[in-house]
This record gives C-alpha cells, sequence and structure tokens, in this order.
C-alpha cells in the first residue's frame, strides 16, 4: 500500500509540475517520434523523482517526523468545522422550499423550526487523551 501511496503522491506532484505539457500524447509503444519520446521522458523522470523523494521521505523520521493526527481531534475538528456550514444552510433551504407543503404543513415552518432546534454555539467535545494507537 506504501507504494500505491507514494505512486499517487507523486503523480500529483508531477502533473501539478508537468501541467503545460501537452496531455493527449498519442499512444506509440515503439516511441518513434523523437518530441514524443522526449515529452514522455521528461514526465516519467519528473515523477521517478518526486516517488524517490516520497519514498525517502517516509523512511526518514528524523527529518520528516510523522503527524501527530488523533482520530478523536480528527472528528472534532471536522464537527465544529461543519456546524457553522450546516447552520448557515438551513435558512437558504428553508426559504427555497417555503413554498411547499408536506401534509398541509408548509415544509417552510418545518425547516425553520428545524433551525431553532441546531444550537447557536455547538459545544466543544472534549479530547481523550487515552487513545490507544492502532499501530
Amino acid at each position: 500500500m506504501e507504494k500505491i501511496f507514494a505512486m499517487i503522491v507523486a503523480a500529483q506532484l508531477t502533473a501539478a509540475v508537468m501541467e503545460n505539457i501537452q496531455d493527449d500524447l498519442p499512444l506509440d509503444p515503439e516511441l518513434k517520434d523523437p518530441n514524443l519520446r522526449a515529452a514522455n521522458l521528461e514526465t516519467w523522470e519528473v515523477f521517478r523523482v518526486f516517488y524517490s523523494a516520497v519514498v525517502k521521505a517516509l523512511d526518514n523520521d528524523k527529518d520528516w517526523p510523522a503527524p501527530k493526527i488523533s482520530a478523536a481531534g480528527l472528528v472534532t475538528s471536522a464537527a465544529q468545522g461543519l456546524g457553522p456550514v450546516i447552520q448557515g444552510l438551513l435558512p437558504v433551504l428553508a426559504d427555497l422550499v417555503s413554498g411547499l407543503n408536506i401534509g398541509g404543513v408548509p415544509v417552510g415552518q418545518i425547516a425553520k423550526r428545524l433551525l431553532d432546534l441546531v444550537p447557536k454555539d455547538l459545544p466543544k467535545v472534549p479530547v481523550p487523551t487515552n487513545l490507544p494507537n492502532p499501530g
């Protein structure tokens, strides 16, 4: 899996660096055209450089330490980041569906009631410090 991850990262970095290169190069298994050969080799060499750098970074914990990301912290930050987005979307959705009715009740009223149920200040979830490291 690490090789695939390193290849994906190297491919993304290569694509960013080589964005001006022609991306619809014709397929030629013999690469007889020198311009096509040069374009393919240039892209391949850039990919190899990035792949090598990613692999070396993964193997070097001294200069490239693994980030300290806890699952609880990730979930907490995601919830805190999405809370304001959801709060911002509910009034917009309420306005969009204000003319619709469900069982004779205007959907806009239902949406506004749901919006009132969402706390204005979302509480911060405490991050546990004793989570096991899954390795």
